[in-house]
């Protein structure tokens, strides 16, 4: 849909649409916001499938050991304290010593030898509090995984404590998979099964090989007698262990900035870093102008906690490309190893953005099935000639539903993308916890922290350069409890009026973007048509450009 409104800034740069058949449920669009441009509408988008291989900037370790663990020479020989039943009156002869007796010289210990699963030396990070063995990750019930920084590829080790609900038993099996039990392992498996040795102290142990496309490790435990199993699956929650990077990102979004203009929310000053951890743990990020200096440090205080958003504040230099790894320490620990992801990039906006490119999409609603595109679409926005993109909006069903695993194929299917380019994100029903229209957005909003003039983060104002982007939440217009929400009077309503009086003269661009459209062409969702249409009064004159999903198909309003 567009609405009219006047050119109340003067002439306005040329808006160039770039729809390219992706295959994704809708296509997505490439917007240019130029002064200067030619015209010339890019090639279409060569759709490529993501490859499985691991993330650039892999690294095993914090650091060097503090202080060399070197102990003080104790192979010099006591000194002679004198002969004994000499005439201590006698003046000391002037003759060389006895040699010392072999048996009274304590030789020089060797330097002890490196333990081969340490971690490796990165300057960029910081040393461990003492020089100490890397402890693994700690899980839920007891359950460790070694060493703390999986690589793919390599191997993990995983331990079954004593005390914990099977640890008695005579025997021990893991049920082990990868990508939250979606990946191949061979022949079509999607698991496998490994029986488990005594660990020293009780408990069990085992060695599992970690495959290049396992970037999650997901296990349950059982004992077998008398034909019989008996399963500890973690209350239904399974037991799930990250590599190579966190669990969920790292994934790039902005802070709400139309009221507030400080350098602390500016586009070209600041970014917001977000993972989350597979337990919870104190996060930071590490960022600088190299790969191999990441001096500057953002780091989490208080509590620990699995969802991490580290915001860069008015630090960083405007249209300025940084690179940047985000850790996790177990504050409880002895020995504190950072479990780290691999080294990602991204680059500020210029000061005063006034060319530039946003892709738009919506619906990726990624099921982990044969004809879902996401991951595909993400490869493609990821590369040339669309890698130049400066933002990613998405209208809504981000993810299948509501639910970890649904949430985990988002992220990982486009992590690379999300991790170089800030999101937009709008909330869509499936990601509610129901597939209809929910209120509800608790997930969305613990994933996305956009909160600023709006108090929540399911609606939020943007200002990027020349251009304001709107998010609105279309969930709360269709179940009975909210749906006055999106009518004169009703919260959101409300905050809209005030944020469409605020936009600044020099935002010569204005787009809003939901879920649910305003006018609906289709018939799969027809029994909703215009329920979102309340708001769309408000923009005559002030929004150029509204951006929907919902229906599964491309239609266009003007």
């Amino acid at each position: 849909m567009k609405t009219t409104r006047n050119t109340i800034n003067g002439p306005k740069a040329p808006l160039h649409l770039l729809l390219v058949p992706t295959g994704l449920i809708l296509a997505f669009l490439l917007l240019v916001l130029a002064s200067g441009c030619d015209g010339g509408a890019p090639a279409g988008v060569d759709v490529g499938v993501k490859s499985d291989k691991g993330s650039a900037g892999k690294d095993r370790g914090p650091g060097k050991k503090d202080g060399a663990g070197k102990k003080k020479d104790r192979g010099q020989p006591r000194k002679d304290k004198g002969q004994p039943g000499k005439d201590k009156g006698q003046p000391k002869k002037d003759k060389a010593p006895p040699p010392p007796d072999k048996n009274m010289i304590k030789k020089d210990k060797p330097a002890p030898k490196k333990d081969k699963f340490m971690p490796k030396p990165d300057k960029a990070w910081p040393k461990p509090d003492l020089p100490c063995k890397d402890p693994g990750v700690s899980l839920t019930g007891g359950v460790r995984v070694w060493p703390t920084n999986l690589a793919l590829g390599g191997k993990a080790t995983v331990t079954y404590p004593g005390w914990a609900k099977l640890g008695k038993a005579s025997n021990l099996y893991i049920h082990y998979g990868f990508n939250h039990w979606t990946l191949d392992m061979g022949g079509g498996a999607k698991n496998k099964v490994l029986p488990m040795g005594k660990a020293p102290g009780g408990g069990f142990t085992v060695t599992l090989p970690l495959p290049q496309g396992g970037k999650l490790l997901d296990m349950v435990f059982y004992t077998s007698s008398g034909g019989s199993k008996t399963w500890d699956n973690n209350n239904k929650n399974d037991w799930h262990r990250s590599v190579a990077d966190p669990m969920l990102g790292p994934y790039l979004t902005l802070r709400d900035n139309l009221v507030s203009a400080s350098k602390d929310r500016n586009p070209a000053h600041s970014v917001t870093v977000n993972f989350r951890s597979d337990r919870p743990c104190l996060g930071r990020v590490r960022y600088g102008l190299t790969a191999g200096a990441l001096t500057k440090t953002v780091a989490e205080t208080g509590g620990a906690r699995a969802d991490h958003h580290l915001h860069i504040p008015g630090t960083l230099a405007a249209n300025t490309k940084y690179f940047y790894r985000v850790g996790c320490v177990d504050p409880g620990a002895a020995c504190k190893v950072e479990a780290r992801s691999g080294v990602r990039t991204f680059r500020t906006a210029p000061a005063n953005a006034t060319s530039f490119k946003v892709a738009v999409l919506a619906d990726p609603q990624d099921n982990g099935l044969a004809g879902d595109k996401w991951d595909q679409v993400a490869a493609a926005l990821s590369k040339p000639p669309h890698s130049d993109a400066r933002l990613v909006l998405i209208a809504g069903d981000l993810a299948g539903d509501d639910k970890p695993i649904r949430w985990w194929t988002f992220f990982h299917h486009g992590r690379e993308l999300l991790a170089t380019r800030p999101l937009l994100p709008v909330v869509g029903n499936h990601d509610t916890p129901t597939y209809g229209s929910h209120p509800d957005t608790t997930s969305f909003q613990a994933l996305f922290p956009l909160a600023g003039s709006s108090g929540t983060s399911a609606y939020w104002a943007l200002r990027y350069g020349a251009a304001v982007f709107i998010g609105l939440n279309s969930e709360t217009a269709q179940h009975w409890v909210s749906k006055s929400d999106w009518k004169p009077g009703g919260k959101q309503y409300t905050w809209l009026t005030g944020a469409l009086n605020k936009l600044p003269a020099a935002a010569t661009w204005r787009f809003a973007a939901w879920h649910i459209p305003p006018y609906n062409a289709g018939t799969r969702h027809a029994n909703q048509n215009q329920s979102t249409r309340p708001v769309t009064d408000l923009f005559t004159g002030k929004v150029d450009w509204v951006f929907g999903g919902h229906e599964h198909m491309y239609q266009r309003f003007k």
